[in-house]
């Protein structure tokens, strides 16, 4: 049975008429011509009052004189004064036995009886809303927060937490670490290739043992040479003649040149900088990495390392570049910055999405349309969009499914286990359309310099965020782009080109566009 909530004026009238029989302001029309009102509580006792509009004012009628209590009606006099036509008269009024009626009769406003009812009607309206809102809670449709979580539970489905942006830092100098001088003592088993314990190796200073049972000094390049072992690093002797390697079970000493260890501990602080503390986004570094050479350059040492915002959400996504302190920098480090976006926050799934994709796992329960494929990849996590063609190239029995994110064999595994029998499933990644965007802006002339330099970067956020919402075989529409730009209020005007062109982009249904690059021009 479905709840009714009762509303606070219903409520006040109910408790006045149960302990008085009296009602109040009860409305009728005054219809020309008709002289008889019937009156909705019966038996009707005693008329208290009856208020309307006469020639435009507001006028208390007399009883007897204007009119009388008749079979429970209200008798209009002919000779009396009448309200005006098609205007509302109210009526307050007693029912049951005018004999036996209650001590209390005044229910007007500002009455004491009206006053304590009114006061204990407001808390019953109270109750009657948070009832109202447990009703609610029971359905997808209406439940909010918490209570949408445990309506959704049944289907086995729990609200997304917030993630925690996440992403490459890079630590570097931009020259090599100090020397250290180092002697190592290695048994001979037969092997070419030895591994040094320190590295990354600068050089080797010499390399003596024994072959044939004779003491022997190396020569680099004919007797051995220095190579690359894992992660590309110099740090392993190879003995070129087979015949002029250490003899077995001998040990032979190597006295080389190793550059000293830059360790970025695990656990490092790092952070944007901006002269708000509240508005600087710290990272932290997860395990321990080692300084290395830069393959492009040797002179420039880096280590790139994965680091968590301390804030979960979208408050903690940073654009390229944007970490650049250091509270505390490791001994050795130059500098540190994220060359990439970090963007992987997400906030906590919303009620709308949530009660979203619950409908979808409804729908997917039953395995019985094309839809339901959908449904379930959507539900797979990682998935950010998918597309569901059916009977692709005009081929029955066969559906095509595009999606976007998401471990592929986890998708190929939901889809199988959705798919009716009898149907084949296609499963494709999306095509790349890589966008380019330019933005030639119109300031207002009484921008400063500070708004200026933080008008580039605000612009292409939001571009990027438009572009970035757009499902797989969404087009690109070019006023979309401008009306994100001009959102922004200093900004006076704005010519924007779309891949070189002032036109939409369209997108084919198996394409999703990605944003190459955008370029801002004053």
């Amino acid at each position: 049975m479905a709840f009714a909530k009762k509303h606070y004026n219903e409520i006040v009238e109910d408790v006045l008429a149960r302990i008085t029989k009296g009602v109040v302001n009860e409305r009728h029309e005054f219809v020309p011509g008709k002289s008889r009102y019937l009156l909705s509580s019966t038996p009707a006792g005693e008329i208290i009052k009856i208020e309307g509009t006469l020639n435009a004012t507001n006028t208390a009628f007399k009883k007897d004189r204007d009119y009388a209590l008749e079979d429970n009606s209200i008798a209009w006099k002919e000779d009396g004064e009448k309200p005006d036509d098609s205007t509302y008269f109210l009526v307050n009024y007693i029912f049951g036995d005018s004999t036996k009626t209650a001590g209390i009769t005044d229910i007007n406003p500002g009455s004491v009886a009206r006053t304590l009812v009114e006061a204990v009607g407001r808390e019953i309206d109270f109750v009657y809303e948070e009832m109202n809102q447990i009703y609610l809670s029971g359905f997808i449709d209406t439940a909010r927060g918490s209570a949408l979580d445990m309506v959704v539970s049944i289907l086995g489905i729990e609200r997304k937490p917030p993630e925690r942006a996440g992403g490459s830092i890079t630590f570097g100098r931009n020259t090599p670490p100090g020397e250290i001088s180092k002697t190592e003592s290695i048994i001979s088993d037969g092997r070419k290739r030895y591994v040094l314990k320190n590295a990354p190796v600068k050089n080797i200073i010499k390399i003596s043992g024994t072959v044939n049972s004779e003491s022997t000094e190396f020569e680099e390049d004919t007797g051995y040479r220095l190579i690359e072992g894992e992660k590309g690093i110099l740090s392993t002797i190879e003995f070129l003649n087979d015949s002029k390697k250490p003899d077995i079970k001998t040990v032979f000493n190597v006295e080389y040149a190793a550059y000293e260890k830059i360790i970025i501990p695990g656990g490092t602080v790092i952070s944007t900088a901006g002269p708000v503390p509240e508005n600087v986004k710290t990272f932290k570094t997860g395990k321990e990495a080692i300084l290395l050479p830069s393959k492009e350059d040797k002179n420039k040492w880096l280590a790139d390392v994965f680091a968590v915002s301390e804030v979960p959400g979208k408050q903690g996504n940073v654009n390229a570049g944007a970490v650049t302190v250091m509270p505390k920098p490791p001994v050795g480090i130059e500098y540190v910055i994220n060359k990439n976006d970090i963007l992987t926050g997400s906030d906590e799934e919303s009620d709308y999405d949530l009660k979203k994709r619950a409908k979808h796992a409804l729908e997917a329960a039953g395995k019985a349309t094309y839809n339901s494929l959908k449904t379930a990849v959507m539900g797979v996590e990682g998935v950010n969009s998918a597309v569901v063609e059916d009977m692709p190239e005009g081929v029955s029995g066969v559906v095509k499914i595009i999606a976007d994110g998401g471990w592929e064999d986890e998708i190929k595994e939901v889809i199988e286990n959705t798919r009716s029998a009898g149907i084949k499933v296609e499963f494709y990644r999306p095509r790349i359309v890589d966008i380019g965007i330019e933005l030639n802006l119109k300031l207002r002339k009484e921008v400063d310099e500070i708004s200026v330099k933080e008008i580039e970067p605000e612009a292409k956020n939001r571009v990027k965020d438009y572009i970035d919402s757009l499902d797989i075989g969404e087009d690109v529409i070019y006023n979309q782009v401008i009306n994100r730009v001009l959102d922004i209020e200093e900004i006076l005007d704005v010519i924007v080109k779309v891949n070189g062109a002032e036109e939409d982009v369209e997108i084919a249904s198996d394409e999703m566009v990605k944003l190459k690059n955008i370029d801002v021009f004053f």
